[in-house]
């Protein structure tokens, strides 16, 4: 308990102390050139700081335009690429126009019955009585035609 009782008495004695002018300004000196020298140490620090920034962005800046060309380039490329084939395919292989044509893909051309409309093909039928002929389709209505018998 006397350790503390000696430790509230220095406070207090310190309390009490006259403050000396002189010392005062000089600590008020000190603590003006200290806050002068941080003030300009941060200073630089902000112009080294920037320095570098602008160093950076035209990096940055460089890199990205080399990008963006680079990106061009293959872009073009695989325009170019799909575009190729489609030029530098050979056209579908055609029949000569003197060699037959196959059967199921053309009908019979002897029959009168190709060349006519359906209304035409209707009208026909009609008149051969073929039940159900209003809703035949014109093929249907072909082979209705040629298997019944026109009297």
């Amino acid at each position: 308990m006397a350790q503390t009782k000696t430790v509230k008495n220095k406070k207090k004695n310190a309390a009490k102390k006259p403050i000396d002018k002189r010392t005062s300004e000089k600590a008020a000196k000190k603590a003006l050139a200290k806050a002068k020298t941080a003030v300009e140490a941060a200073r630089k620090a902000v112009r080294n700081s920037t320095k570098k920034l602008r160093i950076e962005a035209a990096a940055l800046a460089k890199t990205t335009r080399k990008l963006d060309a680079q990106q061009t380039k293959a872009s073009k490329k695989a325009t170019a690429a799909r575009e190729a084939p489609a030029r530098s395919t050979p056209p579908t292989k055609t029949p000569p126009r003197d060699a037959p044509a196959a059967k199921a893909a053309t009908p019979k051309k002897s029959s009168p019955a190709v060349t006519a409309t359906v209304a035409e093909l209707r009208e026909r039928a009609k008149a051969q009585k073929i039940t159900g002929y209003s809703r035949l389709n014109k093929a249907a209505l072909i082979e209705a035609l040629d298997s019944t018998p026109s009297t």
